[in-house]
């Protein structure tokens, strides 16, 4: 099972890298991206949120990539291997760049969980996460917080990055 410091290590280090992409993009201050920011957990403080490593859901991250424009890979580079290349291609709709988004994990759960010749049941050991719910991760129908792709991450014994960049 999962340590809770390595989980707050993890949402710290998004944090970080959430912090990086913005300044990266162009984006001093925080202002500027919370008042671009749209959704349900729109609030004035928003961003300093984000960055201090609270967990977020998953489209939180996309609609910060959208914003960045930047592919959503990147804010789970920790070690920062890879250049990030910020281009208007990156953004689209939410909705589709969600759904993708959604499919590429499930792509990877199921080929990490074949590799290693698992069933969802040796994955549900693994990570504590139920078969059913697994399952519809593994189909891209269920959205996903950044703490479940930590858990599902550390399950395969990889990085959550992972989990998100095509092979």
């Amino acid at each position: 099972m999962l340590e809770s410091q390595y989980l707050k290590d993890q949402q710290l280090l998004l944090g970080r890298q959430i912090t990086f992409l913005r300044i990266k993009a162009g984006f001093n201050n925080k202002e500027t991206v919370g008042k671009i920011y749209t959704g349900s957990d729109k609030r004035s403080s928003i961003i300093s949120r984000f960055e201090k490593g609270n967990n977020l859901k998953l489209v939180s991250i996309i609609r910060l990539a959208n914003i960045f424009k930047v592919p959503v890979y990147c804010f789970f580079d920790f070690q920062r291997k890879f250049r990030v290349i910020i281009n208007d291609r990156y953004v689209d709709d939410l909705e589709v760049r969600l759904k993708s988004t959604l499919l590429m994990v499930a792509k990877n759960m199921k080929r990490l969980r074949k590799e290693r010749n698992w069933s969802q049941l040796d994955l549900e050991i693994e990570t504590g996460i139920d078969r059913a719910t697994l399952g519809l991760y593994e189909t891209g129908s269920e959205n996903l917080e950044f703490d479940t792709l930590v858990i599902i991450s550390q399950g395969f014994k990889v990085e959550v990055l992972q989990l998100l960049r095509a092979d």
